[in-house]
């Protein structure tokens, strides 16, 4: 009898704790819903009749290939069971967007997706409906490729974009309304890609990786919209950013050749991010001359991942003119002999400085133990140093500065004080 009354009254509180998650408001559960996955979000309306009817009141989509491998052995996942995946994004998106409700607008569609012919049709025309009877505030396609960057041979990067192109045009109203792209693994003709731009007009966000126009090729760019412009590891000889006026954000990674940008008419560039491995060929990047043209840049990362410096240090009067509004730098994986001193170029052409972050690295442990671990992070520093002959004050903030092994921590007073002829604390 106690166990009888003792198993309804945990129904009865089960049941209780039940009601109050179906008796939330709707707004609260899409709110909910919409910080995971798509995939994740309609797995859980499924479960209950109340929560059925917010799968056609979503207005976020985040729609992942990827998502449906964590529910399958990693042996498994060979080419049959990646088409299998694709298939099913591909459904999903048509399934979802055409059910939802045209009244609520789309704030943001995010979808990622294998290259391949069936699916991105089904894909981009689905998308391509939606925008055209819905409003859709942003919306982005990632495209795979089957061949890993690593593994891709000229032909298939030639194979890939040639796919590529032989579709796009098939789908030019999808790409039309595209706010961010992000494609990988293809290498175009020297036309390709500024049809795609002039096709994607609402583009604000454009990511090449491991994508070119042949190797030595020169990419120009223009476009009325982009604010945001990634390429990685590609085998351009010059990337010339002739026309971008809401340009403000450049990331580019392992260039080859020559100076890695040219710079046209580019009037709110902010942030600029250089990343690259030097090796023995690589050209010594003067900034001065880099930055002549851009001389509002307001945030600089510089990541030199080797022990080779790809950055001459100048003469605090050329750098002057191009670091006069500079406020934010980044100095990342400077090898472990580049002390303090080295940065004192920048330090000195950079009278608006306020944040300084270096990252140093001591190579020979990483290539002996293959781990990033003693990494030791000192307290804010802060540095102030008065010229009273030039009448200047240089005030450097929140400089913080990493360091890769513990030697080099308790030298850094010394390092400090000599440098910079400065008084400091560590707070």
């Amino acid at each position: 009898m106690q166990k009888a009354t003792a198993r309804r009254e945990g129904e009865a509180a089960s049941g209780a704790r039940g009601d109050r998650l179906s008796k939330l408001p709707d707004d609260i559960l899409l709110n909910i819903l919409e910080r995971v996955d798509t995939l994740e979000a309609l797995r859980t309306c499924i479960l209950s009749k109340q929560m059925l009817k917010l799968c056609t009141m979503l207005s976020r989509f985040d729609i992942n290939v990827g998502s449906l491998s964590l529910y399958r052995k990693a042996r498994l996942d060979t080419t049959p069971r990646l088409v299998w995946y694709n298939n099913a994004v591909a459904g999903v998106t048509e399934n979802v967007l055409s059910a939802r409700n045209v009244e609520i607008p789309i704030r943001e569609l995010w979808v990622k997706f294998f290259l391949r012919r069936d699916e991105f049709l089904s894909i981009s025309k689905a998308v391509a409906r939606a925008m055209a009877t819905q409003k859709v505030d942003d919306a982005e396609f990632v495209l795979l490729t089957e061949t890993a960057c690593l593994n891709c041979t000229h032909a298939d990067l030639l194979c890939h974009a040639k796919k590529f192109n032989s579709w796009f045009g098939d789908c030019a109203a999808a790409f039309a309304g595209l706010t961010r792209l992000w494609l990988r693994n293809m290498r175009f003709g020297e036309l390709d890609i500024p049809n795609i731009l002039s096709t994607c007009k609402r583009l604000e966000s454009l990511r090449l990786s491991y994508c070119d126009a042949g190797v030595c090729s020169v990419l120009q760019l223009e476009h009325a919209q982009l604010v945001e412009l990634h390429i990685d590891l590609g085998k351009f000889e010059a990337v010339q950013l002739n026309c971008l006026p809401k340009l403000q954000r450049v990331n580019y990674t392992c260039w080859t050749y020559q100076d890695p940008l040219t710079f046209g008419s580019v009037p709110q560039l902010s942030k600029l991010s250089l990343v690259n491995i030097g090796i023995s060929s690589t050209k010594n990047l003067q900034l001065s001359e880099l930055l002549a043209e851009v001389p509002w840049i307001k945030d600089l990362r510089l990541d030199f991942k080797s022990e080779k410096i790809w950055v001459l240090p100048e003469c605090p009067k050329l750098l002057a003119p191009v670091h006069g509004e500079l406020q934010i730098v980044n100095l990342d994986n400077l090898p472990e002999g580049c002390d303090i001193a080295w940065t004192m170029f920048i330090l000195e052409a950079a009278p608006s400085l306020k944040e300084l972050c270096i990252s140093v690295w001591d190579d020979l442990c990483k290539m002996v133990t293959n781990t990033l671990t003693g990494i030791f992070e000192l307290q804010m520093v802060t540095v102030r140093k008065q010229t009273w002959s030039s009448n200047h004050l240089l005030l450097i903030s929140s400089t913080r500065i990493w360091l890769s092994s513990p030697s080099m921590a308790s030298n850094l007073t010394t390092t400090l004080c000599d440098t910079l002829d400065a008084s400091w604390k560590l707070r």
